[in-house]
């Protein structure tokens, strides 16, 4: 998966926006603790009422997985 597919499966999870919340985001990677994903994959990530664009969190996501391979 590149990061270009990974933002469409989250535009998908999040009602085809282009913002998605933490819980979205929870939900769309199968992981029911909403504050590990927080801390992991959008700590430090500008927010707008809690929801985070999602370039931004499908590009930190990619570099955790390429970190962690």
């Amino acid at each position: 998966m590149n990061q270009t597919e990974l933002s469409k499966a989250l535009r998908g999870a999040a009602g085809d926006r282009v913002f998605i919340t933490a819980t979205q985001l929870a939900r769309a990677m199968g992981r029911s603790d909403t504050y590990k994903v927080k801390q992991r994959y959008l700590n430090g990530l500008d927010h707008v009422g809690g929801m985070y664009f999602i370039p931004d969190v499908s590009e930190r996501i990619m570099k955790e997985v390429t970190h962690e391979a």
